[in-house]
């Protein structure tokens, strides 16, 4: 992992536990929503979501670190439980794992919105849609920053977010200042 993942990552970390605040004000647009681009075409999505379905890590630190506790997430590995760098998981619902996300679960939630990735669940991405407005990364992985603004978009986050970055470069940039180019 380079050196700013890490130190985004670290970022996201301090931003959950200090419990960073909510943050955008964008306002919908056209009849019933705005329309949010991603891997499997377009969504719309309505406001601000508040009933959030999380498939996966990257998606339940995004909406973390911009402040939203999602209804519902996903375990990567059953009986694990959600990260433990991650304060704040009281009351979320499990849906399942990774592998297999409960659709059953998921509806009776009644999200807003639902995140995830074309890699993880682009055979369900349809019975999802149904459910929800369903916003899909590409991957995961080393496309995390792509990932965080998407997720930051289609939350209604994108103010929030760009303080979350601003807050991350400036952390990335003092740590290479005390490092030195090339650490020990």
């Amino acid at each position: 992992m380079g050196k700013r993942a890490l130190g985004f990552v670290s970022l996201m970390v301090v931003l959950a536990l200090t419990g960073c605040g909510a943050g955008s004000s964008g306002e919908s647009e056209g009849s019933g929503g705005r329309f949010v681009e991603h891997a499997m075409g377009e969504a719309e999505v309505s406001g601000t979501p508040e009933n959030v379905v999380v498939l996966d890590t990257g998606e339940l630190d995004s909406a973390m670190t911009l402040g939203v506790t999602p209804v519902g997430s996903v375990e990567a590995v059953e009986g694990l439980g959600y990260p433990s760098y991650l304060e704040g998981m009281d009351g979320i619902e499990n849906v399942g794992t990774i592998e297999q996300p409960n659709l059953e679960k998921i509806a009776a939630l009644e999200p807003d919105l639902i995140l995830s990735s074309k890699l993880r669940h682009e055979k369900i991405y349809d019975q999802l849609s149904q459910i929800a407005p369903t916003v899909f990364t590409e991957t995961v992985g080393v496309t995390w920053r792509e990932n965080f603004d998407l997720h930051a978009e289609a939350l209604n986050k994108t103010d929030e977010a760009k303080r979350v970055e601003s807050e991350y470069e400036e952390r990335v940039d003092e740590f290479e200042s005390a490092v030195g180019e090339d650490p020990p």
